[in-house]
């Protein structure tokens, strides 16, 4: 465990000492990982497809705010839709509006949390996100992240219509309101989501010993259980395998996200109790685990004896004891 300790203790120096190139960095990956997770399930356009063009995008998302970074998401995604028809690229872009204009732009630190449903399912760990958020944020995450499950859901009714394309654009459109609204998973992953947060979230809070570290596992256990039971009930053929996996990957990741974040030294809890004129105060203080990292200082010694320390030493002197030129030093 003291090495742990002292490897999270040197990232995070590492971190603090390069914040402002690595937060550069990470942004930069987590851009190129959306466009490309964007092309994955709607790269229809081959000109966007390209390489360079997502390269670029991502580029310049280093320099704009999240909301920027949201809306080249959006406006990337209706580009591709309207390369293979015109109303469903009319319809996604009404609803990446809508989006906007009533939420994000009201609470824009909710971005993010839209941005990586597609990303974590680009990566195969979307149980990851309501365990990350239960960790680090509060319940109302639940309204972005319902809305990222939405938006993502309806990506991919879309891509199921186009696949399925007839020449009747009206058709097509009810096809993917009709698959989307009615799309009995969406709502199970939405409460199922919800219920994992909220569980993680009150773990994480409690007093109980070790909460910090019970919250994520048992999360993960819930997630399990619950879509095993909602499996049965609905019969909506989860692949348990691939559930499996993907929630142990999904805890791990959230797990080592949390071990950077916080470690609490419950073996050092203290209880205290004061009052004052109105209340009569009981405080539990759980120390946050720290260690000092070592540092190493390489010093040189050298048994060679100068000639002055020879004569004080009353030594015999030989000449080939000391260098008689600049090369044999």
């Amino acid at each position: 465990m003291t090495q742990l300790l002292v490897f999270r203790e040197r990232m995070i120096q590492f971190y603090q000492r390069h914040a402002r190139l690595l937060k550069l960095v990470f942004r930069f990956l987590i851009s190129l990982l959306l466009f490309f997770a964007i092309n994955r399930e709607v790269g229809y356009d081959p000109a966007l497809r390209s390489w360079y063009i997502v390269v670029g995008i991502s580029i310049v998302g280093l320099v704009l705010p999240q909301q920027v970074l949201l809306f080249l998401a959006a406006l990337y995604t209706t580009a591709h839709i309207y390369y293979v028809s015109g109303m469903l690229a009319l319809t996604a872009g009404l609803i990446f509006a809508l989006l906007y204009f009533v939420y994000i732009r009201f609470v824009p630190e909710h971005g993010y949390v839209i941005l990586a449903v597609p990303l974590l399912f680009a990566i195969r760990i979307p149980y990851a996100l309501p365990l990350l958020l239960g960790m680090v944020s509060a319940p109302v995450s639940l309204i972005p992240m319902s809305c990222g499950l939405a938006v993502y859901k309806l990506i991919q009714a879309m891509t199921v219509a186009i696949g399925t394309a007839t020449d009747d654009t009206v058709l097509m459109y009810n096809q993917v309101i009709q698959q989307t609204f009615s799309d009995r998973e969406l709502y199970f992953m939405i409460g199922i989501f919800g219920i994992v947060m909220v569980l993680v979230y009150c773990i994480r809070n409690s007093s109980v010993a070790y909460a910090f570290h019970m919250a994520v596992p048992i999360g993960a256990i819930a997630n399990i259980v619950l879509f095993l039971i909602t499996n049965f009930i609905s019969d909506s053929r989860i692949n348990v395998w691939q559930l499996l996996v993907q929630t142990i990957l999904s805890a791990g990741a959230a797990y080592c996200i949390q071990f950077f974040l916080v470690v609490l030294n419950y073996s050092g809890t203290e209880y205290l109790q004061f009052e004052d004129e109105e209340y009569y105060y009981y405080v539990k203080a759980v120390p946050k685990m720290s260690i000092t990292t070592p540092n190493k200082h390489v010093k040189r010694f050298t048994t060679r004896l100068t000639e002055e320390e020879v004569m004080e030493e009353g030594l015999p002197i030989e000449e080939e004891d000391f260098p008689q030129s600049e090369e044999d030093i």
